[in-house]
């Protein structure tokens, strides 16, 4: 807190509040992308995955090596020239206004709706199955602690804890492995063994099978999230914070982080499994995929350990708070305060976006709260099934506004609102498996918008800088 209050005092603009000055450490907004990228729903839900399959959660995150070279010549420095603040001004630039503000509405709901209230309900929901403390209480205090530091210390002050919180993830998960292992009777050789015997080690399912995760779905739908990097604000806004001649160091923190934990969480997954394995009469009969990871931290590690996992834990939830509450507050105020108010002063921007944190990080814990009332069978297929629906569409519009020049404002929405449809019916009326969702629903926005493009045009506006046609020559004056 001490710290949030020295941000606070440090703070003279907007800017500042929202981006640091644009002077943040490259290395520093590294780990703070991963970190907020990684969450609660990364450092439970995946690991819980691999506890009951395999490493095949794993082998997808290795498309971000040949993808780091997308990152880090092309979409970066794109985003970076164009010096936004919000990046949904990019729609409104590329397309209309009315665009930008339907999807700066879009972020708001799903940051509020969705993301905020998952990474804190799920590790309140599984640490309260196995020790009993009380799921309300641990989100009130994950929301209470994270506003306040978030409101008082602004995007600074989210950088620093997320580095902190990064750091803290990646050790815990790898604690966690380590723990697993020396805690089996036979040690390294028990595990490669029951990691064998059951399969545990296999890499990818390269079958044509769309009931199961198969391979390429991972790879088409880390592509297309890599394609529509523009339209995450929580993350894309390390980009605009960092200096544009370290955009490439920024990617290559971010990639290696990005491997890093994904190892960590995975492996943790299936050490944990052979753990149980050896211990079996250890194991809850009742208890859901969810819990296994708390289960495992209560009954296997000493207490001061135990704490330190726990603490792992909820920083990875409060790594993601901290961004969604300052990533809604910026663009709240630069998408809709600056337009009812154009005239508001630096001064009345910087107001707006503190009482707002506070007001985001409110109804974000209430949210949560009245999740914690609904019976959800699976956080991380219900997490998959509200990213197709909210995002899907708005992946499909930032790949045809950066990589194509016929898209036009009415194709795109069109392919938007076909992505919804989409998706509603995939998930009622197919066997897909729900990898799926958000890959299908980013197609269908791509293949209907792009054609419905070319029968409505709409108003034609400047391209300059805003597609990857011209990069070259931006490359080259600056």
């Amino acid at each position: 807190m001490c710290s949030a209050g020295n941000f606070a005092r440090k703070q003279n603009s907007s800017e500042e509040f929202a981006l640091g000055n644009r002077k943040v450490k490259w290395w520093a907004a590294g780990v703070s992308m991963f970190a907020t990228g990684a969450s609660s729903i990364s450092f439970m839900a995946i690991p819980a995955q691999a506890y009951r399959t395999n490493l095949v959660w794993f082998t997808s995150v290795l498309f971000t090596i040949p993808l780091f070279f997308l990152q880090a010549y092309v979409i970066y420095p794109i985003l970076r020239r164009l010096n936004m603040t919000s990046t949904y001004e990019y729609l409104d630039r590329r397309f209309n206004k009315a665009l930008r503000l339907v999807a700066s509405g879009q972020c708001i709901m799903f940051q509020l709706l969705g993301r905020m209230s998952v990474v804190m309900l799920l590790p309140a929901m599984a640490i309260s199955a196995v020790t009993g403390l009380n799921v309300y209480t641990s989100v009130a205090i994950m929301g209470l602690l994270t506003t306040v530091y978030t409101a008082l210390g602004g995007f600074e002050a989210v950088i620093w804890t997320d580095f902190t919180q990064g750091v803290l993830m990646m050790f815990g998960a790898g604690l966690m492995v380590v723990l697993a292992i020396t805690g089996l009777p036979g040690g390294m050789g028990e595990f490669i063994a029951t990691g064998a015997q059951f399969g545990k080690f296999k890499l990818a399912i390269l079958e044509w099978d769309y009931t199961l995760p198969i391979l390429w779905i991972f790879g088409l739908g880390l592509l297309m999230q890599n394609l529509a990097f523009a339209g995450d604000q929580p993350v894309v806004q390390r980009v605009y914070a960092t200096p544009l001649r370290d955009m490439r160091k920024l990617a290559g923190m971010f990639c290696f982080c990005s491997i890093l934990i994904s190892l960590f969480v995975n492996f943790s997954g299936i050490s944990i499994f052979t753990y149980f394995r050896a211990n079996p009469e250890l194991l809850d009969p009742v208890m859901n995929n969810d819990q296994v990871i708390p289960l495992y931290i209560v009954q296997r590690l000493p207490v001061g350990l135990a704490g330190l996992i726990i603490a792992a834990l909820f920083a990875a939830s409060m790594s993601t708070l901290s961004s969604s509450m300052n990533s809604v507050a910026t663009v709240m105020c630069e998408d809709f305060y600056r337009l009812l108010r154009p005239n508001a002063g630096d001064r009345d921007r910087l107001v707006f976006m503190k009482i707002t944190s506070l007001a985001v990080g409110v109804i974000g814990t209430v949210t949560a709260l009245i999740m914690a009332m609904l019976e959800i069978e699976s956080m991380f297929k219900t997490w998959n099934l509200f990213c197709a629906l909210l995002g899907g569409g708005f992946i499909g519009i930032y790949i045809l506004g950066m990589f194509t020049r016929r898209a036009s404002g009415p194709g795109v929405i069109i392919g938007a609102l076909t992505s919804i449809v989409t998706t509603i019916l995939i998930t009622k009326y197919s066997p897909l498996h729900w990898v799926f969702y958000t890959p299908m629903a980013v197609l269908a926005c791509l293949v209907v918008g792009y054609v419905a493009s070319l029968f409505f045009p709409g108003h034609r506006k400047p391209l300059e800088g805003l597609t990857v046609y011209d990069m070259r020559q931006r490359a080259r004056e600056d």
